[in-house]
């Protein structure tokens, strides 16, 4: 244990919340410009009018959801050069739409149709059984797809925090080298240990 004359901070690990991470997950594939899956609301009209969107029903609707669903892309803003998060978007829907097997993309892509179409564009028979036969057949794969992408997130905060943990060593090691001669044999030691430490671990 290095002596607490050099002690280094160590990285604050996020706490993981699956269903959080879900959520934020969800959140940013609907942001990705493309189609994705989310909650599609049923809402019935008092006239009996049936429509299905990704928002909640107005007031004076009935409301009802399936599990999963597909929703629309939103409307495109004017092009503009993609940030680092915007790409990070837009490779995390592509990871997602490739882990989909091609008949849940092509059940994905009639579903989202229905809604942008509106109403009465499609017998509600029809839709109800689509949107059934998606959540049976592909509800699976879209989780399993999720849960690869927290993962891969979680895999990426652990090495920026071991990237973190490095800078840091190597901060301690360049303000303590200097006063090595004045340093005690077991801050001395201390020293040594966090060198091995630094060249094993922070290549």
């Amino acid at each position: 244990m290095t002596p607490s004359l050099f002690h280094v901070k160590p990285a604050r690990s996020a706490r993981q919340h699956s269903g959080a991470a879900a959520s934020i997950a969800c959140g940013l594939l609907l942001m990705a410009g493309q189609t994705v899956w989310a909650d599609v609301h049923k809402c019935t009209a008092p006239d009996g009018r049936v429509n299905f969107s990704d928002q909640p029903c107005p007031a004076g609707q009935v409301g009802g959801k399936t599990k999963y669903g597909a929703v629309a892309p939103p409307v495109a803003p004017p092009a503009a050069p993609k940030d680092a998060s915007a790409q990070s978007r837009e490779d995390m829907r592509g990871r997602m739409r490739a882990a989909l097997s091609p008949e849940c993309r092509a059940l994905s892509d009639k579903v989202t149709r229905y809604i942008e179409q509106g109403t009465g564009q499609t017998p509600e028979a029809v839709v109800k059984a689509d949107m059934a036969r998606f959540e049976q057949q592909c509800a699976k794969q879209t989780e399993a797809a999720m849960q690869a992408e927290m993962e891969r997130k979680a895999a990426e905060r652990k090495l920026l925090e071991a990237q973190q943990a490095c800078q840091e060593k190597r901060r301690v090691l360049e303000s303590r080298r200097g006063q090595r001669a004045s340093l005690s044999e077991q801050d001395q030691r201390a020293l040594s240990v966090l060198e091995s430490e630094v060249a094993r671990d922070c290549r």
